[in-house]
């Protein structure tokens, strides 16, 4: 007597594997997620900030570093370049501001703009003849421009045409490392 076969009964899948996986994986991202969370509480806490406004100075302090703007007329010494004589600073132009962040770097960048009602090629000659030799010439139509660049410092002077006045600007940034 031959015996029957037997029906082939289909095998149920095993998804223990994949449910596993999926259970690890939702662990991590919890794990993941929580880390996150309780990371930036941290930050939250330990980062003050203190912000100062006096006159037109404001100052920013938080323990990663510091930010202080000024706005007003820069003065010679700030700028680091002369300002020609008679020229009018433009309203609402000019300031002062200085970032520092300790450990790293520091970055301060003072600008002011003029204008004077003196030709643009008197104003290209007082700033030739009173800047070091360091600075270099560049002339456009209507534009000179002298710059001076080196591991810290850049300073420019811009004089150009507009309408009726020469305008001149004046910036110096200077970048360092604090301790």
């Amino acid at each position: 007597m031959a015996s029957q076969p037997q029906p082939h009964v289909p095998r149920r899948a095993d998804y223990t594997f994949a449910w596993m996986l999926l259970g690890v994986l939702g662990l991590a991202g919890l794990l993941v997620f929580s880390g996150i969370y309780v990371f930036g509480r941290y930050l939250v806490r330990q980062i003050s900030m203190d912000i100062h406004q006096i006159d037109k100075r404001v100052e920013v302090d938080t323990a990663a570093g510091s930010l202080k703007v000024q706005k007003g007329e820069p003065t010679e010494a700030e700028l680091r370049l002369p300002i020609y004589p008679g020229s009018r600073r433009v309203k609402g132009d000019g300031a002062m501001i200085s970032i520092e962040i300790p450990a790293a770097a520091s970055l301060q960048v003072v600008a002011a703009t003029y204008q004077t009602d003196d030709a643009l090629p008197r104003v290209a000659s007082f700033y030739r003849q009173r800047l070091s030799r360091e600075f270099k010439e560049r002339r456009g139509r209507s534009r000179v421009e002298f710059v001076m660049r080196d591991a810290e410092q850049q300073r420019r002077v811009i004089i150009w045409r507009a309408r009726h006045t020469t305008q001149i600007a004046l910036a110096n940034i200077t970048e360092g490392t604090t301790n």
